[in-house]
């Protein structure tokens, strides 16, 4: 089972069993944390703020108001929490595709991580105004590799945009 678990880990999002089980994201940029939602153990309603925060890049997750956490498996058990591992991993076998030996990459709109890169290129501009044209040919840097992932990956355009912060706090800092 050690395998068909790496295997599910691999391939099965917490962002995408989020958007089955109809529960809203917010893009958030928190460490390494890309999203975060309510917890759905915390069944009774008594959480008002999202306390669960999920690393897309890593699959994994957790969640401040249960200290649940880790991987889509545990994300999965807190749905039935009356599930073993065993069980959750069964449910989950499904939505692999056993011939694939890498994760498949998340695609959706990134509409969001695009204004938040033009709003850090905005703020670095008009905080240092007599070095435009490096931060111009930071911009262009940025259209390339844009243009290269293409504007659907959510992934790598979040891999972009945490590239980007540490490039400006680095040459601006």
């Amino acid at each position: 089972m050690g395998s068909l678990s790496q295997a599910i880990k691999n391939q099965v999002k917490i962002i995408d069993l989020c958007d089955e089980f109809s529960i809203r994201l917010e893009l958030v940029n928190n460490g390494s944390f890309t999203h975060r939602c309510r917890c759905p153990y915390h069944k009774s309603g008594n959480e008002r703020t999202p306390s669960l925060y999920i690393d897309s890049e890593n699959n994994t997750f957790y969640c401040y108001g249960c200290g649940a956490s880790n991987t889509v498996i545990n994300f999965y058990n807190l749905f039935y929490p009356d599930y073993d591992e065993k069980d959750c991993v069964m449910d989950l076998k499904d939505r692999i595709d056993s011939t694939r030996k890498y994760p498949k990459r998340i695609v959706q709109n990134n509409f969001q991580l695009q204004i938040e890169m033009s709003g850090l290129l905005r703020y670095y501009n008009r905080k240092f105004p007599s070095r435009f044209e490096e931060i111009r040919g930071i911009q262009k840097e940025l259209d390339l590799k844009m243009e290269k992932i293409g504007y659907n990956d959510i992934v790598s355009a979040t891999k972009v945009l945490s590239s980007l912060r540490r490039a400006l706090k680095r040459r601006f800092s």
